[in-house]
């Protein structure tokens, strides 16, 4: 093929890339974080929040704490031993 075919070929797939990311950056900006149901947005602060709840690994080299009302019971008696969430009832 000849180099003009492929400059043409180039320049179209660098418009279809651009329309592709516009048309998502668009939708985006419309039906985003706006439009996330309550629910919904407890569950992302959960998945990020680095929270563990009632049986769940807890400690450990990450720090993960436990939930309010829980405390970590080390599985180990070492530093930075993992553990698992237990029920505080004090």
């Amino acid at each position: 093929m000849k180099k003009s075919y492929w400059i043409l070929i180039g320049i179209i797939i660098l418009l279809i890339i651009w329309g592709v990311f516009s048309y998502f950056n668009k939708m985006i900006i419309r039906y985003g974080v706006n439009e996330i149901n309550d629910s919904l947005k407890d569950e992302i602060d959960i998945i990020f929040s680095n929270l563990a709840n009632e049986g769940e690994f807890c400690g450990g080299i990450d720090k993960i704490n436990c939930t309010e009302g829980f405390y970590c019971e080390p599985e180990m008696e070492f530093p930075e031993s993992p553990g698992i969430c237990m029920k505080n009832f004090e």
